[in-house]
């Protein structure tokens, strides 16, 4: 492409050395077999699309550690963390930077950063072949960008295609108006608006606001680049742009996950529901439990004998299940290991995500065991195998992203 700007025309040539050399070693055809056995891909464009309908602004968050213009961003560069951070403080999806020779990026740093949270990821790179396509699954992104700048037509359109195929979203990135009628000519609902000129680095807001009304009302608008204040963020807003991918205003922050909250105002509680529920075990076979909502469940024998349901809310009625079957299960470890219980309590509570409310992004369950003359190590080793039982089959399914527990011990004399 004639075009094509000089340090965008400098990396896709080196991309292209880097692509030949990873071929080399892991062939196409053995790269597409890694990727059938990949787990699914989180909704990085239903995450979006929640968060917009819920009325609140989407952050797309972005991971990187330098980029061409601005050098080094981060010299403390911990994605782990960082992922950790925003989504604590609120981000609707991540965006990780992989490429190796001018941003300081790795593959690592979007898996480091995937694992560490329940978010949707992009990998932002300059994709420009069907093997990086393939490679972003294998790696396991959740949707991959397309600079309309960098493709031919038809090649944009293999790529986005492949790419559905594989279960991901994408992301079309465009600067000015010819771009901007390419992308559209794909049909593809997320459309990239960078406010930054690729040939002078200059940004201005006013790239997205030019652009705005060329844009069909069925596609989701995501403003890059430049929107460093919240009243960047309210002009924005102001013209109906509700979704945002920020990088460099995070990567000089102490922290950047509360710099997102700063810059966008997110309400911590607004984030994720908080849901608690109880299970007491005391005595014979009964088992009280309660949720949230106040709504109260009765368990006659072991948890998994059934029981009464007395109008909790689906999901509470999981959190108790759970409840139950951890606190079942200790009273009978320690009971074969003849210590003397006089009760047992699990307290549950769990963060459920915003964007899908099938999945937990944190639960964590309390014990509070009484009786005579306990063994601790005893009872740590059964609440470890309680909570193992009951709890790793969440987190294989990708349900829940971190699962954490503690508990007392209380001597009844």
């Amino acid at each position: 492409m004639n075009d094509t700007p000089d340090i965008l025309r400098k990396i896709l040539a080196r991309k292209r050395e880097e692509i030949a050399a990873r071929a080399s070693r892991l062939p196409l055809k053995e790269l597409r077999q890694r990727a059938g056995s990949t787990p699914a891909p989180r909704g990085f464009l239903q995450a979006i699309r929640s968060r917009l309908a819920a009325g609140r602004p989407a952050v797309i968050a972005e991971i990187k550690k330098a980029s061409p213009s601005k050098g080094l961003l981060r010299a403390d560069f911990r994605p782990a963390e960082i992922a950790q951070s925003y989504e604590h403080h609120g981000a609707t999806c991540l965006s990780v930077l992989t490429d190796v020779d001018f941003f300081q990026g790795a593959d690592e740093h979007l898996q480091q950063a995937r694992a560490a949270c329940a978010l949707p990821v992009l990998r932002k790179d300059f994709t420009m072949d069907p093997y990086q396509v393939v490679e972003a699954r294998v790696i396991g992104a959740d949707a991959i960008l397309l600079i309309v700048a960098a493709l031919e037509d038809s090649r944009m359109r293999e790529l986005a295609v492949l790419a559905a195929e594989l279960g991901m979203d994408v992301l079309v990135e465009v600067h000015d108006e010819p771009e901007l009628d390419r992308a559209l000519a794909l049909d593809t609902p997320l459309i990239g608006i960078n406010n930054r000129d690729l040939r002078t680095f200059r940004t201005t807001l006013e790239t997205t606001s030019g652009l705005l009304k060329k844009i069909p009302p069925n596609c989701v608008v995501v403003t890059e680049s430049g929107i460093g204040t919240p009243e960047d963020v309210a002009l924005l807003r102001a013209q109906g742009v509700n979704a945002f991918l920020v990088g460099e205003t995070f990567m000089k922050a102490d922290d950047p996950g509360v710099k997102l909250e700063e810059l966008f105002n997110v309400s911590t509680a607004s984030r994720e529901e908080i849901m608690k529920a109880t299970i007491k075990w005391s005595g014979g076979v009964s088992f009280a439990g309660t949720a949230d909502s106040g709504h109260s469940v009765i368990m006659d024998g072991a948890p998994e004998s059934g029981g009464e349901n007395k109008g909790a809310r689906p999901m509470e009625l999981v959190l108790i299940g759970m409840s139950g079957c951890t606190a079942y299960d200790v009273v009978h470890i320690l009971r074969k290991s003849r210590q003397e219980i006089a009760s047992c309590v699990a307290e549950v509570e769990a963060r459920r995500a915003e964007t899908d409310p099938k999945v937990f992004t944190h639960i964590h369950i309390h014990f509070a065991v009484s009786g005579k003359d306990l063994d601790p190590k005893k009872v740590q080793h059964a609440i470890e195998l309680s909570a193992t039982k009951y709890c790793s089959a969440s987190i294989m399914l990708g349900k829940t992203a971190k699962i954490t527990h503690d508990f007392e011990i209380m001597d009844v004399k």
